[in-house]
């Protein structure tokens, strides 16, 4: 709906035109859809048909190719396995077996429309028939049947096969020209006008020459896409552009047999797509045609509508003038009907109360000379009152100062709450330990290293109770010296590193209970005399703070505490988390007391400011806040090391 109403916003005012606006957009946006999806469906089959066709085309001369290869070979084989019977006769001379082979190669040449055959003896002799040609016979790869010659500017590509008879150890090699493999890539690739199949040798050489790009000589070598990706031994179909900047088909086939090289099927890809053409056309005309029937479809619909309420409005219009003896016409039952029955209903009760109303006019008037007098008698009274509420108020104020006051020793129980829970969890669970390493010891079944575990569980709970205890008196101290700002006695030298690790260890029962990690960076021989409580008491409204308000339950977090010792001899203690943030708009209220956004998940708006106190108070130092939503919060205290 919401978009509905968007749109019809960049729509005139008339209602008649909104109508068919979206008369429109509910007639033609489901049709548009459908169209273009059966378009772009048919479309994408046309594409893959003619795909498929010249991949078709590719792997039908792969096939040709590679039959003819393999022919020319058993040929081959078959006539070196068989001369030597025809020729090598005891009752001949050499000469006259020479004579036979020279004969019977010739033959088999003539008959193969070989260049030449030379036929090598197992002694090393050799025997060439034909015309031969300097190749330099490379050893074959893996399925190659073939090998072919580089062309130069004299002479064309050739291939050759090479055999040898395993029992007499002769070779055969036979040079095969061009034109025995070139009817296979004839002009009539199959694939329409603009088609072409052509083969490359495994430099990337034309072996056969492509029929669209006359100019083209043997020696050259098209650089595109589809023959790098062929002659890294791929098959595949891809849509690129040729020499000429033509869009076409590829297809490709990697030849293995011929040691390397590729069978290159083109086809244009306006002649192959072009029955999308076509179609495009139907689809325009089929589009304009249904546009226009939602044109009709929308104008009859904003005229049956906005038609009566026109009417309406004229009649509307004569009762604004203040004619009340005018109604609307009334045709049919359908909702615009009972409107205008409404509407009738409405301009009669109108009539009536216009004439009620003009006798309650007089009777207003006298009303409100009576109600004159005696809002300036109230007006007098009101005076009297105002003083007494000024005397009130002042004393409010006092009286709030002190509730004030009051709510914040009110506040201390709740805020050593979470040190004393931990004394007391820390207790019974010593209880709980040492009763059953007693009923252990007892029975004979206590060990040495339970005894261990039990005294490190001991010295755990022991020290952790201990630690609370203070942290509740020094939590109670500091709450105390808030209120009647009366200076401690509790200073001594410490080590600032060894007892935020106390601080730190103390705070382990409620940082457990979340997914919450803290990290600690402090120089280690930093000694200060201080109040070590008052820095205590900051550290843990820090971390509670965070927990309460940073994270949201079960959320993976980093607390840093990161110590600097700065110049004049003072210390930086930087706090940070990578909670959520605190919003500018609350930054400068989060110190005020009894401020706090989460009073129904037990948070009392006094820890911070608390803090503050602490440390302007207590520390004489400095208190700076850096937050950004979303990001994390920072605190930066700034001390004295020696007060």
């Amino acid at each position: 709906m919401s978009l509905i109403k968007k749109i019809a916003t960049y729509f005139p005012h008339s209602l008649k035109t909104r109508l068919m606006g979206v008369t429109l957009l509910f007639l033609l946006l489901p049709t548009g859809i459908l169209g273009y999806l059966g378009y772009d469906y048919l479309a994408g089959n046309i594409k893959k048909t003619q795909i498929r066709a010249v991949a078709n085309v590719a792997d039908m001369r792969f096939d040709q190719l590679v039959e003819l290869f393999k022919t020319s070979n058993t040929r081959a084989i078959h006539f070196l396995n068989h001369l030597s019977s025809e020729c090598k006769r005891n009752d001949e001379t050499k000469n006259d077996q020479d004579d036979c082979l020279k004969s019977t190669l010739t033959n088999f040449i003539d008959e193969e429309g070989a260049l030449s055959a030379t036929l090598t003896h197992s002694t090393g002799e050799e025997l060439t028939v034909g015309h031969p040609t300097s190749l330099q016979i490379k050893p074959f790869q893996e399925k190659q049947l073939v090998g072919f010659s580089k062309a130069s500017s004299n002479t064309s590509h050739q291939y050759y096969i090479k055999i040898c008879n395993e029992s007499s150890l002769d070779c055969l090699l036979v040079i095969y020209p061009i034109k025995t493999i070139q009817h296979i890539f004839m002009a009539n690739s199959g694939l329409g006008v603009s088609g072409d199949v052509f083969l490359l040798d495994a430099n990337s050489a034309f072996i056969t020459r492509p029929h669209l790009l006359t100019r083209q000589s043997n020696s050259e070598s098209p650089e595109d896409h589809a023959t790098q990706h062929c002659l890294t031994r791929k098959n595949a179909e891809i849509l690129d552009t040729d020499r000429r900047n033509i869009d076409i088909i590829h297809s490709f086939r990697f030849v293995p047999e011929m040691g390397g090289g590729c069978i290159m099927a083109h086809l244009d890809q306006k002649e192959a797509f072009a029955t999308l053409n076509i179609m495009q056309w139907r689809v325009a005309l089929i589009a304009m045609t249904l546009i226009g029937f939602a044109l009709y479809i929308a104008l009859l619909v904003g005229r049956n509508i906005v038609r009566p309420i026109d009417k309406l409005c004229e009649v509307t219009h004569e009762i604004i003038n203040g004619n009340y003896t005018v109604s609307a016409v009334v045709v049919g039952d359908d909702e615009i009907s009972a409107l205008a029955n409404a509407f009738n209903l409405m301009t009669k009760r109108l009539e009536s109360a216009f004439e009620e109303l003009h006798g309650q006019h007089t009777q207003l008037e006298y009303e409100v000379q009576k109600r004159t007098q005696e809002l300036f008698f109230a007006k007098n009274q009101a005076e009297e009152a105002l003083a007494l509420l000024q005397e009130t108020q002042q004393s409010l104020v006092q009286a709030e100062k002190m509730a004030v006051l009051g709510g914040l020793v009110a506040g201390v129980a709740h805020e050593i709450n979470t040190p004393l829970g931990i004394t007391l969890t820390s207790a019974s669970f010593l209880s709980d330990e040492t009763r059953k390493t007693s009923t252990r010891y007892k029975d004979g079944d206590l060990s040495g290293d339970e005894l261990e575990a039990y005294f490190e569980v001991a010295t755990q709970s022991t020290q952790l109770s201990v630690i609370n205890c203070h942290r509740a008196a020094d939590l109670i101290h500091s709450f105390k010296q808030v209120a009647v700002d009366q200076t401690s006695n509790n200073q001594r030298e410490f080590n600032l590193k060894i007892y935020l690790e106390e601080v730190l260890f103390s705070l382990r029962p409620a940082l457990k209970k979340t997914n919450i990690k803290v990290q600690l960076s402090c120089p280690t021989n930093l000694w200060l005399i201080n109040y070590p409580g008052a820095i205590s008491q900051i550290i843990t409204n820090f971390v509670m703070n965070s927990l309460l308000h940073a994270y949201e339950p079960n959320q993976c977090g980093t607390i840093r505490l990161n110590i600097i010792e700065s110049i004049n001899d003072r210390i930086e203690l930087h706090y940070s988390d990578d909670g959520k943030g605190i919003p500018l708009d609350i930054q400068s209220k989060i110190f005020d007391p009894f401020f706090t956004t989460k009073r129904s998940n037990g948070g009392s708006g006094l820890g911070l400011h608390l803090v503050y106190n602490i440390v302007h108070q207590k520390l004489k130092g400095t208190l700076t806040l850096q937050s950004i939503e979303g990001e994390g919060t920072t605190f930066i205290l700034n001390f004295a090391r020696q007060l």
